[in-house]
């Protein structure tokens, strides 16, 4: 991420704190809750966004991260704009553990998870970011068979559509190819699930 704003790789512990400070209420078996915080950068085609999440839930925590690219696209005319995220877990299959919290824990442990958030940034979320930060990126991303499935959607073709939209941004000499290649891995897509994934109503329709 740009210097620009504040980077995740500076990430400190009173950062932590205060995404988290507000997030427990100890009350017996019953604690359930999600803060964030993120950090933006501005695109020339929208913005994307880096966000710190902790969940809290039965005296256990999760901290992990979800990046997001958002494109300004215009449909029938009328602006839109289409969000595509993913998470470490999503992009390397690695799961983020539940962590048992304590009232107590140990600064080390806290420690131990801002490195582990900044391993997992440099090794997928940064990268990811660069390049689906332009449309020829996102494209590119969107044709390579399975990548759908990285993406946090309701549906594994869910994501061709908004793509088709974003693909429209390239020089008129680019688009017609990206949007074939696109059209081609949707149908391999569609082959590979089979009846698998039964589609509902909303699962093509572009992301907020």
């Amino acid at each position: 991420m740009p210097r620009s704003t504040p980077p995740p790789d500076d990430l400190t512990l009173a950062q932590l704190r205060a995404v988290s400070a507000d997030a427990v209420v100890w009350d017996g078996a019953q604690v359930s809750s999600t803060e964030s915080i993120g950090w933006t950068r501005v695109t020339p085609w929208g913005q994307q966004r880096l966000d710190l999440r902790a969940q809290w839930h039965r005296r256990s925590w999760r901290l992990s991260m979800e990046a997001a690219t958002r494109f300004d696209v215009q449909l029938g005319g009328r602006p839109l704009a289409v969000t595509f995220r993913t998470t470490y877990a999503r992009l390397t299959g690695q799961d983020t553990p539940w962590i048992q919290l304590l009232p107590g824990s140990s600064e080390s442990e806290l420690r131990r998870q801002v490195e582990r958030l900044r391993l997992h940034c440099q090794e997928a979320l940064f990268p990811w970011l660069d390049q689906v930060r332009t449309p020829a990126g996102l494209v590119a991303f969107m044709s390579v068979p399975r990548n759908s499935r990285r993406l946090i959607w309701g549906h594994s073709v869910g994501p061709f559509r908004p793509a088709q939209l974003v693909a429209a941004l390239l020089p008129a000499s680019e688009a017609a190819d990206a949007q074939a290649a696109l059209q081609e891995v949707e149908r391999l897509t569609r082959l590979d699930l089979g009846e698998r994934e039964p589609l509902s109503a909303n699962d093509t329709a572009p992301a907020d």
